[in-house]
């Protein structure tokens, strides 16, 4: 049932943390839903068949705050799910450890996964093994991607919208990931938006390093119209981010997003995409194709170990990106 969102608007929420509460009172109708990240919450106990579990009583705070719950992260959401009953789960689509001959290395960070025809089914098989058995819908999220497009013969939306069609599931759409990556020389925004099965998005995140700022802002604007299947927009900024912790500073960028919420059904413009421009490299010195596993370890030992070896590592290396 991984396909399957809930038909029911949630409105517009924010990911929890500790001290969100006084936003939550009765009256002050900023917070409609709210979204747990389980991998920020969980301790280590060894002996158990679960050694990694949510600290203790957090779930049942969530459970007893009276709004939907929704869980992103799936490394987290085992042994939750069952507790908070979330309208979906949300995750992302990377690595983070590499299989090198001897060892495995962790990358400390998500790389983003090759975009060919068979990373596509690289993507859709991993997806499949790992919600398998889920008993809530899943989504998967739009990626930040620091990679130029040089080993890329699907364009970013195209490699996304053959995902999550192959794995019939629900798009989580981080339109500050997609911005990021327009700026960082990636597929366009329109571009992207275009290439996309937008009635497959549920959730929108807003975030960022601060203020939710007027290009992200008139861009959300811009696009809400076009998703009919939208079911929360979510503030996603982390404790550390806040200025001085304030509370003050979190309710205006919720009421910021109340704005765009409500005014989400004004028709919007449509879009076309463009052909990405073709690949510059489809094989390496010799025929032998760019496979997701040469792509994984070439990321993998560089961003873990700081070098790295290999015909396609000699090519990604004067990737700004790689830096």
């Amino acid at each position: 049932m991984i396909g399957k969102s809930t038909s029911v608007p949630l409105g517009v929420g924010m990911v929890w943390a500790p001290g969100i509460e006084p936003l939550l009172e009765p009256g002050m109708d900023l917070i409609d839903v709210v979204e747990i990240e389980p991998q920020l919450y969980r301790g280590y106990v060894p002996g158990e068949a679960r050694p990694c579990r949510m600290q203790d009583g957090i779930l049942p705070h969530l459970a007893g705050l009276g709004k939907p719950v929704l869980v992103h992260g799936m490394g987290g959401a085992a042994g939750i799910t069952e507790s908070i009953k979330p309208a979906w789960v949300s995750g992302h689509l990377g690595f983070l450890t590499e299989a090198g001959r001897d060892e495995r290395y962790f990358t400390g960070m998500m790389l983003p996964p090759l975009q060919t025809p068979e990373g596509v089914q690289s993507a859709v098989r991993h997806l499949r093994a790992a919600t398998q058995g889920f008993d809530f819908p899943f989504a998967l999220e739009t990626q930040v991607n620091h990679m130029q497009s040089r080993c890329s013969t699907l364009g970013d939306g195209d490699f996304l919208a053959r995902v999550v069609r192959g794995a019939d599931c629900g798009i989580l759409l981080d339109l500050g990931n997609i911005l990021a990556n327009e700026k960082n020389g990636r597929q366009p925004v329109e571009e992207y938006l275009a290439s996309l099965p937008l009635d497959r998005v549920w959730e929108a995140h807003l975030g960022g390093t601060g203020p939710l700022s007027d290009e992200l802002l008139a861009l959300t604007e811009s696009v809400l119209p076009r998703l009919r299947n939208l079911k929360a927009l979510i503030l996603e900024v982390t404790p550390n981010r806040v200025p001085g912790g304030s509370i003050e500073w979190l309710a205006r960028q919720l009421e910021l997003m109340r704005k765009l919420w409500d005014g989400r059904g004004k028709r919007g413009p449509g879009l076309r995409a463009s052909p990405l421009p073709a690949s510059t490299l489809k094989a390496l010195p010799g025929g032998l194709p760019i496979t997701p596993a040469l792509w994984e370890r070439a990321l993998g030992e560089w961003t873990a170990l700081g070098h790295g070896k290999g015909a396609l590592f000699e090519h990604l290396r004067g990737d700004r990106g790689m830096e």
